[in-house]
């Protein structure tokens, strides 16, 4: 497995291991308490992305940077509601505010089946069908990139009733249920990220 062969180049043998050694750095950098929640995420996500292949989910789009990191959040989510030491609960709810929407194939599925998303024919049509879009390419930037800014256009709606983690667990649940296993998803292949 990448994630343990990463930890053990590292030289730890749990992830906790490599968890504390992070609060322990960012302790010591701040010279006193813990950071902000903005900071802790952002050194979280610096660090999971520098340290694990399989969690840097970027790529480039018409020569711009695009950060999707959705198994580095989905990461950053269970460290964050866990009783990790060090976090005070407020830390640990405002660092869940910092993460955005999960996109992979179902939330943009059920956004689309809710009408939030509209599919070009094009990518409408290879989506029906079951044709691959492949991790990089143009129209899946653009798919998983349109359901992030959709989650953070309805977070936003609800004023702050609602954040980002929130808004994707009901969205990935949703998917999961049967009338929604039936839609077509779009089919993607051959990535570690999702």
């Amino acid at each position: 497995h990448d994630t343990a062969q990463a930890l053990l180049r590292l030289g730890f043998s749990t992830f906790a291991e490599y968890w504390a050694q992070l609060l322990e750095a960012e302790l010591c950098a701040s010279g006193g308490p813990l950071p902000s929640a903005a900071k802790i995420v952002d050194c979280m996500l610096r660090a999971l992305t520098r340290d694990f292949a399989s969690l840097q989910d970027q790529c480039t789009y018409l020569g711009r940077e695009v950060y999707f990191y959705k198994k580095a959040q989905v990461l950053i989510k269970l460290l964050l509601q866990s009783e990790i030491h060090g976090l005070e609960t407020s830390q640990r709810a405002q660092g869940l505010a910092q993460l955005t929407l999960l996109a992979d194939n179902v939330v943009p599925c059920v956004l689309q089946a809710k009408g939030v998303l509209e599919l070009e024919p094009d990518l409408a049509r290879r989506v029906a069908t079951g044709q691959t879009l492949m991790y990089g390419e143009a129209a899946e930037v653009e798919l998983r990139a349109a359901a992030v800014w959709a989650g953070e256009l309805i977070v936003e709606l609800t004023g702050g009733l609602l954040s980002a983690g929130q808004l994707d667990n009901y969205l990935w649940r949703l998917g999961k249920a049967r009338a929604f296993r039936s839609l077509p998803r779009p089919c993607m292949r051959d990535t570690s990220f999702y």
